[in-house]
């Protein structure tokens, strides 16, 4: 699965842009007053305008397998502050992280498991897509039915070994696109920011009709939808 499109608020419009533009160095492919669209490797990120909220999520970008190290050097180069290092043996995965301007939870993820390795000089050309968003919800269980019922998304973790499916974490999708369902008022990892519902749009790369998960403000569109929708 790939998430082709992923469109977010922010109260900080500006910050944003010129964090990602001028210290991440992303291209701009549309702005407006209101909006402002980078491209991220083969994924779209959209941060839209909101006044009236102070959102806070957390999403990740795929980077190279053997650039893990490299990128982090990267980052240090452009003073950005990483928050935290981490190796998810389950995952056999390895990530760090750091906050944009709106105090986001961004994550770089190396999985190693995918044939994705480069020699090049790691750079923003290195950054190969956004991987996962995170979605708090209420109800975890039933939120993960739904999405199943509509889409072909596969569930990627969060079973155990009696084969229980979670109400408080799960992820469904593959290592190239994950959305992560979280239990509203879990504390993101590695923060103390625990997770509440802000609005967001998710176009991912399969076939369904577009359709918002009730009781939210989340909206799930198929590979034929444009942001916003």
């Amino acid at each position: 699965m790939e998430i082709r499109s992923l469109m977010l608020k922010t109260s900080k419009l500006l910050e944003q842009k010129y964090f990602y533009q001028k210290r991440l160095g992303f291209s701009i492919l549309d702005e407006t007053e209101l909006y402002f669209t980078i491209q991220a490797g083969t994924s779209k990120l959209l941060f839209e305008k909101d006044l009236e909220s102070n959102p806070k999520y957390h999403f990740a970008f795929n980077i190279p397998e053997n650039k893990y190290l490299d990128a982090k050097k990267w980052l240090i180069e452009r003073k950005i502050v990483i928050k935290k290092e981490t190796f998810f043996a389950d995952w056999n995965a390895s990530a760090l992280y750091f906050n944009d301007p709106q105090g986001n939870i961004v994550e770089f993820i190396a999985r190693h498991t995918l044939k994705n390795e480069t020699h090049q000089s790691f750079c923003n050309q290195n950054i190969l897509n956004v991987s996962e968003i995170g979605i708090p919800i209420i109800n975890v269980k039933d939120t993960y039915s739904l999405i199943a019922e509509k889409t072909k998304i596969p569930l990627w973790f969060g079973v155990n070994e009696k084969k229980v499916i979670s109400n408080q974490f799960i992820t469904i999708g593959d290592e190239k696109g994950l959305l992560i369902l979280v239990a509203c008022g879990r504390k993101w990892f590695p923060t103390d920011i625990e997770a509440q519902i802000y609005p967001m749009s998710i176009i991912i790369d399969q076939d369904f009709e577009s359709f918002t998960i009730p009781n939210t403000p989340y909206k799930l569109g198929p590979r034929k939808t444009e942001l916003p929708f």
